[in-house]
């Protein structure tokens, strides 16, 4: 046994040592209690740019929840009705989820997704909610460009998922957010939007089948005067292409572009939106036409959003718009 003298400082050190591991801890583990569910670096206040659920955008159902304020504190995600702040479309209060103990079983619900850095259990509420008081699955990342993409579910499932951040079950909603306000959507305009698309842009995400599991990083669109190419840096992520592009004329309040992608899916009557000079979203059908359909004869989707024959794109400009005559 050590002398008193000597043994104090060692208990001290010791004491030390094992303070750092605990705050060491890798966040969602069953030990890191101290670590609140939401970081401080994404604390405060978001804007939607989409919000999705069962296939469906809600954000374009309801044009009020596009851009509308979502609050996240260190333990809720808040997303107020500003119609009625008595009601809102959700709030999740949410602690850190202990790990599983087999990934791999768990992943099966989640279409064969492993857990992220930040899985968590959610108490939900709001009229989203089926059942309020519900205990489900929530998580988030953001991504290199500095998004934050959330997944609440908000209703028990059933069934597998085609993704950890999809909104394909009606059961999830998925959140996309930016720090700033987001601009009102410009009424499409051939004239003007064929000088505003030419640039280089970031994917800020990317929904195929309306999942964005794939964006991290999302990698670049570009546009010349007429033609796109499309470059990855995941190789989870759809493949780099290139083509030809037109402007169209503008149906209802979407902007119509087709993009020819010539190494797989040929022309893409698709539809496009401007959110400010800077955010440029793009709906891209790659299927749903009749089996052998000429390409000529293709019509860009009726719906602007992502599902299981629609991608989208969501890019944000990566230099500062060129001024407009």
């Amino acid at each position: 046994m050590l002398p008193p003298a000597v043994a104090t400082p060692w208990l001290v050190i010791l004491g030390l040592v094992w303070v750092v591991a605990l705050s060491a801890v890798e966040p969602g583990s069953a030990t890191a209690s101290s670590v609140p569910p939401f970081s401080l670096d994404i604390q405060g206040t978001w804007h939607v740019i989409t919000a999705a659920s069962g296939n469906t955008d809600l954000a374009e159902i309801d044009p009020g929840k596009r851009g509308s304020p979502v609050t996240i504190a260190s333990d809720r995600l808040t997303w107020p009705d500003p119609g009625d702040p008595t009601k809102p479309w959700l709030v999740a209060s949410c602690v850190r989820s202990a790990p599983p103990a087999d990934p791999v079983a768990w992943g099966k619900q989640w279409g064969g997704a492993r857990p992220v850095a930040n899985e968590l259990d959610s108490t939900v509420s709001g009229s989203l909610c089926p059942v309020a008081g519900a205990v489900l699955a929530a998580r988030w990342h953001l991504t290199d460009h500095g998004v934050l993409i959330a997944l609440v579910q908000v209703a028990v499932q059933t069934g597998i998922r085609n993704g950890n951040f999809s909104a394909a079950s009606k059961n999830d909603v998925l959140l996309i957010l930016q720090r700033e306000p987001l601009p009102a959507a410009s009424a499409p305009d051939p004239a003007i939007d064929g000088q505003r698309v030419v640039g280089t842009w970031a994917v800020l995400a990317e929904l195929d089948d309306a999942n964005s599991g794939r964006t991290r990083p999302g990698g670049r669109v570009a546009f010349t005067a007429d033609r796109v190419s499309k470059t990855v840096v995941n190789s989870k992520a759809k493949p780099s292409f290139s083509g030809a592009w037109t402007l169209k004329p503008a149906i209802g309040a979407h902007g119509v572009i087709d993009l020819v992608f010539e190494q797989s899916e040929g022309r893409c009557p698709s539809l496009y939106a401007f959110f400010g000079p800077d955010l440029l979203v793009i709906v891209w059908p790659e299927s749903g036409w009749p089996r052998n359909q000429p390409e000529d004869q293709r019509e860009p989707p009726k719906k602007f959003w992502s599902d299981g024959d629609r991608n989208m794109w969501i890019l944000r400009r990566l230099a500062p718009a060129p001024s407009q005559p």
